[in-house]
């Protein structure tokens, strides 16, 4: 079986309807796939993970965050991050949910996710729970994409995160990302 045959089949076993008859074995089969696909899937998978970071499992939940971890590890570029993950079905209230269940390390991945989210409000949540969060450093690349976004209120949200990057003087942080800058200064 090849290795978009084995995805195919883990989305398959992601997708299926838990019921109180098969909750408990369902979840060892989910939580197997969630493993595996941290192996066979790329940024893509992502987008079929998300529902699973506010699934009511704190198992499933763990196991999704470390895939997702371990699938961003696996690409770097902005156009692969916005392509693949945009469109995730993530809600203001999933963000909510995102700060309950999660903090630290485990936390940028689900925020990071949010940041790119096609919905204006989402993006603005996300930055905001960066900024509160003191998240703005580890999630510098993501705050740099948003200092350039359309919705008013979440450049606004952007701004105030890559402040706080400044007042941190975490200068490393910004020389790595100084392309994104620059692509940033061509897009404006």
């Amino acid at each position: 079986m090849n290795s978009q045959q084995e995805l195919s089949k883990l989305y398959s076993t992601l997708h299926q309807e838990e019921t109180w008859f098969n909750s408990r074995s369902l979840r060892y089969y989910k939580l197997d796939a969630i493993k595996r696909i941290s192996s066979y899937g790329d940024l893509r998978s992502i987008h079929v993970l998300v529902k699973f970071l506010v699934h009511r499992s704190s198992e499933i939940r763990t196991a999704t965050v470390n895939s997702i971890k371990i699938l961003f590890e696996k690409f770097d570029s902005k156009s692969a991050y916005i392509s693949s993950l945009r469109h995730c079905n993530i809600l203001k209230k999933d963000i909510r949910k995102y700060i309950t269940y999660y903090s630290g390390e485990d936390l940028k991945f689900p925020l990071a996710i949010a940041s790119i989210n096609s919905n204006g409000y989402v993006r603005e949540e996300a930055l905001n729970q960066i900024f509160d969060k003191k998240l703005s450093t580890k999630l510098i690349q993501f705050v740099i994409y948003r200092l350039g976004d359309w919705v008013p209120n979440v450049r606004k949200a952007a701004e105030a995160n890559y402040d706080q990057i400044l007042k941190e003087r975490d200068w490393k942080s910004i020389i790595d990302n100084l392309d994104l800058i620059f692509w940033l200064k061509k897009v404006e």
